[in-house]
């Protein structure tokens, strides 16, 4: 099976995709944000938003190999909690439409994380013969006027575990001052890019693929392409 399969498969999540080339290395990332299919478009009271998204550098057969993560904020902590059941029915929506039969994907048990945590998990059958049911798990995380949403994807196994992690270790950071250009990891920092998982946060053997501003944020202040 070519290793772009997953990465086409969860492309869905970044509109633009990224393959793994037959030596099992990620191309350079891309560091100019791009927009995502537009899941927070219409929610009351949304401010701002940003999304990084990590891949594994080597083709995994067990375990997660793609990560999308996002960071919304709010007017208000009512609108924020409002927002996570149409967030989750639009991701659910977007994977059914564009992936496979996503009915098997459900509530999942998970601990408190912040104020308020909701998952849901479980397998997306494909419709194409030549492409491989997944594995996905979402979990939103609430704090006060903070989203934070945890997308992972993987071939076999539960990626809600390595999610709950992650989202325990980020989730009483604070967001920054002013955001920046992109720094010599590659990350934009200051802002809401400061809540977003980071190369340390994530398993080893992730490399970041993308920063992205999800619709209907394109552009905002400091995210312009950066120089060369």
């Amino acid at each position: 099976m070519p290793k772009c399969v997953v990465s086409v498969v969860f492309g869905l999540f970044v509109v633009c995709l990224v393959c793994l080339p037959a030596d099992g290395v990620a191309q350079d990332v891309d560091a100019t944000p791009v927009s995502s299919p537009a899941i927070l478009v219409g929610l009351a009271g949304i401010q701002d938003a940003v999304a990084r998204d990590f891949e594994a550098s080597e083709f995994r057969p067990v375990g997660t190999l793609v990560f999308r993560f996002g960071v919304a904020e709010f007017d208000t902590p009512k609108h924020a909690e409002e927002a996570i059941p149409r967030v989750l029915d639009r991701y659910l929506a977007s994977i059914d439409d564009m992936v496979g039969d996503a009915s098997g994907v459900r509530p999942a048990n998970i601990r408190t994380i912040g104020d308020q945590a909701v998952a849901r998990a479980g397998e997306v059958i494909s419709r194409a013969q030549d492409e491989p049911d997944l594995a996905i798990a979402i979990l939103v995380v609430r704090r006060g006027t903070i989203l934070r949403f945890f997308v992972g994807g993987a071939l076999a196994g539960d990626p809600l575990g390595e999610l709950t992690h992650i989202a325990e270790t980020v989730v009483d950071r604070e967001p920054g001052g002013a955001a920046t250009p992109v720094g010599s990891e590659g990350l934009r920092t200051g802002g809401l890019w400061d809540l977003l998982p980071r190369p340390a946060d994530v398993p080893e053997g992730f490399i970041l693929e993308h920063e992205r501003v999800p619709e209907p944020f394109d552009p905002l202040p400091g995210q312009g392409t950066p120089e060369p």
